[in-house]
């Protein structure tokens, strides 16, 4: 890219399906899907820091139907090397997961999650930066999941119908904020208490949205996020040290 002159760099820009447009660190937009993207449990090993937020905006929109219908901001993860088809096709294409004969899509309320699927995450501990993408996700109903080998044999939703996989961690829909009729999971991540009933022990630990008509997703927002692994102490460390303190006490 640094050895295009500003010319070529245009041209490729209009080729984009959307127009990407910086949001200002004081919009109030901006502040939100901040708060959204570093919502991380504290006992998770990651944290999520937001660099830029950018604005896409449609140049040919495709108008909704407004009729019972359910708005809710989602995350996916792209990796790097895909983002650039994305913008260009302008729609998240549909792929084959957990076995089922049918194509989907899967997204996430906590954006930890879609960093590990854009495979910005780190292992061996520092930082990594990438881009995540906000969407914009129009459902008339969520039928809730519990067992992930359920949908092995389930059949393909009817158009319109969101499958939440409910995972062991989940944004408490308290503290959901609401913005242009569209929910933002902001509430703090609580761990649930007690398994649901006829839950399997292979649930994820986030909870994973299972979109089949890719025309129920629009990308709203690109996120740059920087991901930091936490400094957390390792175990045998923290035993030796408690061992230390008794024999001196």
């Amino acid at each position: 890219m640094s050895n295009l002159t500003e010319a070529q760099i245009i041209a490729l820009y209009s080729q984009l399906a959307s127009h990407v447009i910086p949001l200002s660190h004081q919009n109030s937009v901006y502040n939100k899907i901040v708060k959204y993207a570093e919502n991380i449990p504290s006992d998770d090993s990651f944290s999520i820091s937001v660099k830029e937020v950018f604005s896409l905006q449609e140049k040919n929109p495709v108008e909704t139907e407004e009729e019972n219908i359910h708005k809710g901001m989602l995350w996916y993860g792209p990796l790097l090397s895909s983002c650039a088809a994305i913008l260009h096709r302008g729609y998240l294409k549909l792929s084959a997961c957990f076995d089922t004969d049918w194509n989907n899509l899967i997204m996430t309320d906590v954006a930890i999650q879609a960093a590990e699927q854009a495979n910005i995450l780190v292992p061996s501990g520092g930082y990594k930066t990438g881009i995540l993408m906000l969407c914009e996700v129009v459902c008339t109903d969520i039928k809730e999941v519990h067992d992930r080998n359920i949908l092995k044999d389930m059949p393909k939703p009817e158009k319109g119908i969101m499958i939440k996989l409910c995972g062991s961690h989940f944004p408490d829909a308290v503290h959901t904020s609401v913005i242009d009729g569209i929910e933002y999971a902001c509430g703090p991540v609580l761990r649930r208490k007690t398994k649901p009933p006829n839950s399997s022990t292979t649930i994820p630990k986030y909870n994973q949205y299972i979109i089949s008509d890719s025309l129920c997703i629009k990308i709203r927002y690109l996120v740059q996020v920087e991901c930091i692994q936490s400094k957390k102490p390792s175990t045998s460390s923290s035993s030796s040290k408690e061992k230390l303190k008794k024999k001196t006490t």
